[in-house]
């Protein structure tokens, strides 16, 4: 069935009892000013995820430093127990960025002395400290 204006017309008056003239919207699409806002709210969207994302990257490499240090720190400290000393330096690859420091002093208490190992990185620092009995 084709539809043209002379068939709407007289569905127009059958319905409503007088002809109604149809408005026919030739323009299709969008206007500039929607276009600007659509373009405005989805650059906020990206502004504010872009920021986001980069914000937790840094969080997750903070955590990962401090995660890698506390590890070296107990490695080291574990090798300090068995061989007490005082010592300074680096770690070996892959992990160079990191210094060290151990330090072993008597505590308050009677037979039990301090071990200390103090972890340096760029941005970190890690200090664990243990009582050991003496032998």
């Amino acid at each position: 069935m084709r539809v043209d204006r002379k068939t709407v017309l007289i569905y127009c008056k059958q319905w409503l009892g007088h002809p109604i003239m149809p408005t026919i919207n030739t323009s299709s699409g969008f206007t500039f000013l929607e276009v600007m806002v659509a373009l405005a709210i989805t650059a906020g969207l990206l502004v504010t995820v872009i920021g986001t994302l980069n914000y937790h990257l840094g969080l997750v490499e903070n955590q990962r430093e401090i995660t890698i240090a506390a590890m070296l720190a107990k490695e080291k400290l574990m090798a300090l127990k068995k061989d007490p000393r005082q010592e300074k330096g680096t770690f070996s690859e892959p992990y160079e960025r990191f210094g060290f420091e151990t330090t072993v002093k008597e505590s308050n208490y009677p037979f039990v002395y301090e071990i200390a190992v103090r972890i340096t990185s760029n941005r970190e620092l890690i200090i664990l400290s243990e009582l050991v009995q003496k032998r």
